[in-house]
């Protein structure tokens, strides 16, 4: 096998947290932005979703393109400090 026990046992635990982390961002965000942005109701909470599926279209081919030459364990570490820093 080419890939190291480690190396797949760390990714799965990656994973693992990576998920908790989009599950929590994904049952309190709505709670967030009405919180701290309370003029903008609904509609603004549209605005945003919007938005970032707009952002996720455009961009995540450029990016796969740009990131597949590079280690996928480094990749799968970047990701989740990425996601993890956008809970702070």
């Amino acid at each position: 096998s080419t890939y190291n026990r480690t190396n797949v046992y760390t990714v799965l635990l990656s994973v693992l947290f990576i998920g908790a982390v989009v599950a929590q961002i994904g049952s309190t965000y709505s709670i967030y932005i009405h919180e701290v942005f309370p003029d903008m109701q609904s509609q603004g909470f549209s605005i945003l979703f919007a938005i970032n599926s707009f952002l996720v279209v455009i961009l995540s081919a450029p990016i796969a393109g740009w990131l597949k030459a590079k280690d996928k364990m480094s990749m799968v570490g970047i990701g989740g400090l990425l996601i993890g820093s956008g809970m702070g």
